[in-house]
């Protein structure tokens, strides 16, 4: 937000001074182009062309021809035109890239290594497991046991040898029966 108050005139050093005035053409904008100070003392300013959209893709050696769109309300700076959901760093300064995976080389933009994830994740065919278990029944975990009733999307769920996370959770209470809509991780 900007706030901009005009306070009016004063009267300095008995010189009496207009009780109002007028403003011709006044605004404010807002610029990422730069401005230099040229030898002569002018300012030149320089305009970049910036884009008002971008496309990441990844691809994988999967045999699905479906494509994954995903819009971005918050994304990193890659000379784009000035958007509202602009991230930024700890210091207030507009990302550009970010590292990943602990390497200062690794530099992405985090559009692009969400486009590199989803392909990596589909590179191998998931299986999706619809079951009815019964909502009583209590299993061993890693840490102690858990009634199968007590399941939330948090959790992880082993069956068959594959990790499951639970996607979809329904509950027949007359019957004591949980739905669980399973998806491989």
């Amino acid at each position: 937000y900007i706030f901009i108050d005009f306070m009016g005139t004063e009267d300095r050093a008995n010189v009496r001074l207009p009780e109002s005035f007028e403003l011709a053409n006044f605004k404010v904008e807002y610029s990422r182009d730069e401005e230099i100070l040229t030898t002569g003392g002018r300012t030149r300013k320089i305009t970049k062309d910036r884009q008002s959209s971008r496309e990441y893709s990844a691809v994988n050696t999967n045999d699905s021809k479906e494509e994954w769109n995903a819009n971005c309300i918050f994304a990193s700076d890659n000379n784009m035109e000035y958007g509202y959901g602009l991230l930024l760093d700890a210091s207030g300064n507009i990302i550009q890239t970010v590292q990943y995976g602990g390497s200062a080389t690794n530099q992405q933009h985090p559009e692009q290594h969400l486009a590199n994830r989803v392909a990596n994740y589909w590179a191998t065919a998931k299986r999706k497991i619809d079951g009815e278990f019964q909502a009583h029944v209590t299993q061993t975990v890693t840490g102690g046991t858990i009634t199968i009733g007590d399941i939330l999307p948090c959790h992880k769920v082993s069956i068959d040898s594959g990790t499951f996370a639970p996607i979809a959770i329904s509950r027949n209470w007359r019957d004591d029966i949980v739905k669980l809509a399973l998806l491989q991780i």
